[in-house]
């Protein structure tokens, strides 16, 4: 296997496996204490620990080779935690403790290693110093021995001489020892800080794994909460379509079915205030025997028709009023920021828009059925005609039909329109024209509108300056305006 292809922490474990076998070399080549004293020699000791100090910086050169070819190749793949998250944050920290304690076990390994030659350097001074002192000893000894001839007295100095070297080497061999623990300490600490180096980047990677994993499962509730929001809204969205289309079809059939009511009670008191003038008009001509029998053949078919709008100069009819209407602003809806509205006054089964300008005050008011008012096209078409975005106008012409009717403003909106309170009314018969200025004792007062029902013949006599004076006083009541105000 090709020594690239390792990963962590596989080169910190041959880092390990170096160190535990350069320590276990140095424990199998220190003698013990009996046997060093029986067959020591001087030097010996000092030899196996720079032998054994040698072969650890030769392991850990390896090992130190692997690693910076392992890091080479690390640098060289793309790291997935290469980000900005938490991840990556904790595993630069991890990798960034991992280094600085490399660094420190080099730098000890270093130390460690100039103490070995050191003690190399001492041991082989020693040896030389040993050697020196030896040949001095031979030649000082054969010099004595010729001088005296060999006696007995002069071969004793030789002897006290061989003692004192004894216990110099003794001596030397001792600070070796020290200085061969001393390095073994050294490197059993170094060995121990790189262990808890290792061991704190083993758990910063992990801690950053288990963060990496909390930000995916949390981004992955977060993203399920979403969607679970987005289909909820849209559920929603789609209920309240379905009830507003549903809502707009009701009040369309309710609108028809009024409309038609009203209609159909209008042609009967029509056709019951009718009959009587048909009989008188008919004569006596008309008139049959007593006891004859009716004509034979199907009666003649009326029909009725929607009574004509007065020509322009002649008399307008009793029934027929101009309702001069402000209403208040809605409070729902946009309608509370805008402060505008789009008002059409319904009477019975039809509803009016103003028309012309000076808010409808000049020309005849628009009649239409209450379904066609408030259908799809006017709704988004004209609205309210020349009285939109107002919250005050003029209705003429307006046929109240008998001499007391129900009339009832309608604020148009998009869907559901602003219906407000009906109220009966009938012509105030106090409306005058003096110096000018258009006055009504009775004013119509409802919770959200107010009006005044001006009979046609005082509102033609006004014009439409007069009508849009008495508008304007109207939005803006005063006591001079309006002498009294009062729920009819």
């Amino acid at each position: 296997m090709r020594l690239t292809s390792l990963r962590p922490p596989y080169w910190r474990h041959a880092l390990r496996l170096g160190g535990s076998v350069a320590l276990a070399a140095l424990a199998l080549s220190t003698p013990p204490l009996g046997a060093e004293q029986a067959t020591w020699e001087p030097g010996a000791a000092s030899d196996a620990a720079g032998h054994v100090l040698a072969e650890r910086f030769a392991g850990h050169a390896s090992g130190q080779r692997l690693a910076q070819g392992m890091t080479g190749q690390r640098g060289e793949e793309r790291l997935p935690w290469a980000d900005g998250s938490d991840a990556a944050r904790a595993q630069r920290a991890a990798d960034e403790a991992e280094l600085q304690a490399k660094a420190r076990a080099e730098k000890e390994q270093e130390a460690i290693k100039e103490a070995a030659e050191d003690a190399d350097r001492q041991r082989k001074a020693d040896k030389a110093a040993e050697a020196a002192e030896r040949k001095a000893r031979k030649a000082a000894e054969k010099k004595a021995a010729e001088q005296t001839g060999g006696t007995p007295a002069a071969n004793s100095a030789p002897a006290a001489g061989t003692v004192q070297d004894t216990q110099a080497a003794e001596s030397r061999r001792a600070e070796a020892a020290a200085r061969q623990a001393a390095a073994d300490a050294q490197a059993a600490k170094a060995s121990a800080e790189a262990k808890a180096a290792e061991t704190k980047a083993a758990e910063a990677k992990v801690a950053a794994e288990k963060a990496e994993a909390d930000r995916k499962a949390a981004e992955a509730a977060e993203a399920a909460e979403d969607a679970r929001r987005r289909a909820e809204r849209t559920a929603e969205e789609r209920r309240l379509a379905d009830e507003r289309a549903r809502l707009a079809a009701d009040r369309e059939a309710e609108d028809r079915q009024l409309s038609d009511k009203l209609r159909r009670s209008r042609e009967a008191i029509t056709a019951r205030e009718a009959a009587p003038a048909a009989r008188d008009a008919s004569g006596p001509s008309d008139a049959r025997p007593s006891g004859s029998m009716p004509p034979e053949g199907p009666p003649p078919e009326v029909t009725q028709s929607p009574p004509p709008r007065p020509a322009v100069g002649s008399e307008p009819a009793a029934t027929h009023v101009t309702v001069l209407l402000v209403i208040e602003h809605g409070k729902r809806g946009i309608r509370r920021f805008d402060r505008t509205g789009d008002p059409l006054l319904c009477v019975g089964p039809d509803c009016y828009a103003g028309q012309g300008a000076r808010l409808g005050t000049a020309e005849p008011a628009r009649r239409m059925a209450r379904f066609a008012a408030f259908s799809p096209g006017n709704t988004l078409g004209k609205r309210a005609f020349a009285c939109s975005k107002s919250l005050a106008c003029a209705y003429r012409e307006v046929d109240l039909g008998t001499a007391r009717a129900e009339i009832q403003p309608v604020d148009m909106r998009i869907l559901r329109h602003d219906r407000r309170e009906p109220m009966t009314v009938a012509a105030d018969d106090t409306c005058a024209v003096r110096a000018g200025r258009l006055t009504c004792a009775q004013v119509v007062i409802s919770d959200s509108w107010r009006a005044w029902i001006v009979p046609e013949r005082v509102a033609r006599e006004a014009g439409p300056a007069v009508l849009a004076q008495a508008l304007e006083a109207l939005a803006s009541p005063s006591q001079a305006a309006l002498p009294s105000l009062r729920r009819r």
